[in-house]
């Protein structure tokens, strides 16, 4: 596995590992009561008066459900709250609020579910229960470490582990430890201190008997081992990892015998890999985890493909593609295609090696915009509760300021320590205050700053400003855009004699020159589909240049590609292309829910398309709307017409060749020489 998909799934797994045995002690694998328990539970409701009697059912009936209907489950949860209200049980209010941010939790509802885990941490923290205190913060610490904020999460964590200690709950202080191992274990920089407290976790549990929670921190200490290139190390720690999974029955194992066939294929005994591999394979498919079917797939592949044996390691790969197709997953996607793609450039089949090496390049993309959403997603929860901070912060200067009006009605004597205890308490408030929001303001500030660079990169900078101030992007009618096609000539046939890699470094080279020629022109990228190139000007931002800019970044694109074609860098394959543009109306917005995506859609569109498709190689085609906007300013010969849909003909022209100007593009390119088509 490559170290990026690794992190990712290190980074996962320890995550998951963390947060079951975080929420509730002792439910590692519970799958909840079975249907017919869960409905006698509700059938005994309506029979059960308003007591105590009725309120244990609700507390047990909210909490079995948020694994299986979350939905269904906060209405139980707000239930179970009302009624320990009315009755005054404090203990059970508590219970109920954790259950109703369990619920939320499962839906990802992570501003509900700090609110309710929240409300209920401070219910046990007034009846004084350490037990209680300790779970609710460890759980409070897994929000913040799935949104990435770890030095909250680190900060609650040791809080928890305190409490824990104070209660005298082994079981907690190694559920705690195991959370903040897994902190550490997410900075290299902090990888001793992760490696310390697994091994501590180790020594505290050594009279409970929990296998779940030794196999659970055998695992994280062979993943980080792994993760440090140290195989040899890691190896005895996923052994006894599988030796304690498998005594409690638990579906872990095929993970941990996939890591343990890692490692013997990097120690290069492939056959003792290979068998560790059809285990993990074997195990996985006989309690339907087919994620893990798929990474065991991909686990062969790779060994195979080690061996030399093409046939069986594309069949692993498909294997694992058509899995990871079934389930969306874009990891084991990824490495799927990646893996076919460099067997068939192995066999010399570069056009198979190439179609694969583009599935990959735009699965890779789905997952760094996954990735992207993701962050935008965290610095729009910080910023929540960064609001929600600035209100409580209110509310408690509200407070301070009745006390101080009351403290007014004593005694001198008692006037004088009150102030003075009361100017000690706002001054270390204020000092630590300062302190902590400038260094969440500065946090802020950075992760704010990169998530804009990560927008621009995505979205035209007006639509990025819209989504962060609306957290939503209007559709927007444009009554004059250009459209910009083009699309190099037999790209197919050259796919198919070079790699993949030497393909897709050509293809780069010049889409990225593109990119910096049509922002000197004020248009917009809107997408490339294999080797076709397609942008637009006029939009987001209106203007009445749009035409003559298209024109003329047709011009020097075309300048480009000849150059090339002269004189072409190194290991970057000499093409010819044709340009297609029409002038008109679109209707332009983001699409998708997994990624953005700015697009543009409209007859206009389509034209543009025909205008590229119809074009002769070397020359720029343009339709009559965008000719009579710019015939005043640019040469163009009139060639004729073209038949579309309803028997509708439209004119066409080419770009004149006196327009076809000499553009400085750093190729040895002597200016002032008009340059023929090449062919090649």
């Amino acid at each position: 596995m490559h170290s990026t998909t690794f992190r990712r799934a290190f980074t996962q797994v320890s995550m998951i590992t963390c947060l079951v045995v975080s929420i509730q002690l002792g439910v590692l694998c519970n799958r909840a009561h079975a249907q017919g328990g869960m409905d006698s539970l509700i059938t005994m409701l309506e029979s059960e008066p308003i007591d105590t009697n009725r309120l244990n059912i609700l507390l047990e009936i909210s909490y079995n459900l948020f694994r299986s209907d979350p939905d269904l489950g906060k209405k139980y949860s707000l239930e179970a709250i009302d009624l320990a209200e009315d009755i005054g049980n404090k203990e059970a209010m508590a219970s109920a609020l954790k259950n109703a941010g369990l619920n939320h939790y499962a839906k990802s509802e992570f501003k509900e579910v700090v609110n309710y885990w929240n409300q209920s941490l401070a219910v046990f923290r007034e009846i004084g229960d350490p037990k209680g205190i300790s779970n609710l913060l460890s759980n409070l610490g897994a929000v913040y470490q799935s949104k990435a904020d770890y030095t909250t999460a680190l900060e609650y964590n040791i809080e928890s582990l305190k409490y824990a200690e104070l209660s005298g709950d082994t079981s907690r202080i190694a559920t705690s430890l195991i959370n903040i191992g897994t902190i550490y274990a997410d900075d290299e920089l902090t990888h001793d201190k992760a490696q310390e407290t697994f091994k501590e976790v180790l020594e505290v549990s050594k009279n409970l008997n929990r296998a779940d929670i030794t196999g659970t921190t055998y695992n994280n200490i062979g993943e980080l081992l792994f993760s440090q290139s140290k195989p040899k190390e890691a190896l005895p720690y996923f052994e006894k990892a599988y030796d304690e999974f498998e005594s409690l029955g638990i579906s872990n194992t095929p993970y941990v015998l996939n890591y343990i066939s890692k490692i013997h294929e990097q120690l290069g005994d492939y056959d003792l890999a290979l068998t560790y591999a059809d285990r993990a394979y074997q195990v996985a498919e006989s309690v339907d985890s087919k994620i893990e079917m798929s990474q065991a797939a991909i686990t062969r592949g790779e060994i195979y493909k080690k061996q030399l044996n093409s046939e069986k390691s594309i069949q692993s790969y498909q294997e694992a593609e058509q899995i990871a197709s079934l389930l969306e997953t874009n990891n084991e996607l990824s490495e799927s295609y990646e893996g076919l793609a460099q067997i068939y450039a192995q066999q010399g089949n570069y056009q198979r090696a190439y179609s694969y090496q583009l599935k990959n390049n735009q699965v890779d993309e789905e997952i760094r915009s996954s990735e992207n959403d993701e962050i935008i997603n965290n610095l729009r929860f910080q910023l929540d509760l960064e609001q929600k901070e600035k209100e409580i912060q209110i509310l408690n200067r509200d407070n301070a300021l009745k006390e101080a009006e009351i403290a007014q009605a004593d005694t001198a004597q008692k006037l004088f320590l009150a102030l003075g205890a009361f100017l000690l308490t706002i001054i270390g408030g204020i000092t630590y205050l300062y302190r902590y929001s400038r260094k969440s303001n500065q946090l802020i500030s950075e992760e704010r700053n990169r998530v804009e660079k990560i927008l621009l990169n995505i979205l035209p900078k007006d639509t990025a400003d819209e989504l962060q101030q609306k957290g939503y992007v209007e559709a927007k009618r444009f009554d004059q855009t250009t459209v910009l096609f083009t699309d190099f000539k037999g790209f197919t046939a050259f796919s198919e004699r070079m790699s993949a890699e030497e393909m897709v470094k050509s293809i780069d080279f010049y889409f990225s020159k593109f990119d910096e020629i049509i922002g000197r022109y004020n248009l917009e990228k809107i997408k490339t589909i294999g080797d076709a190139y397609m942008c637009a000007g006029g939009l987001p931002t209106k203007n009445s240049t749009n035409a003559k800019d298209a024109v003329l970044a047709g011009l020097e694109i075309l300048s480009f590609v000849k150059t090339v074609s002269l004189t072409p860098p190194v290991g970057i394959q000499p093409l010819e292309v044709r340009i297609g543009i029409n002038t008109g109306r679109t209707v332009a917005g983001i699409v998708g829910t997994k990624k953005f995506q700015y697009d543009i859609w409209g007859s206009t569109v389509n034209i543009a398309s025909r205008m590229e498709s119809s074009c002769e190689i070397g020359k720029i085609n343009i339709s009559d709307n965008t000719y009579q906007l710019i015939k005043d300013d640019i040469a163009c010969n009139y060639r004729g017409e073209i038949e579309v849909k309803n028997g509708l003909k439209l004119k066409m022209y080419y770009v004149s060749e006196e327009e076809y100007i000499d553009f400085d593009h750093n190729l040895n390119f002597v200016k002032g020489e008009i340059l023929d088509t090449v062919s090649i």
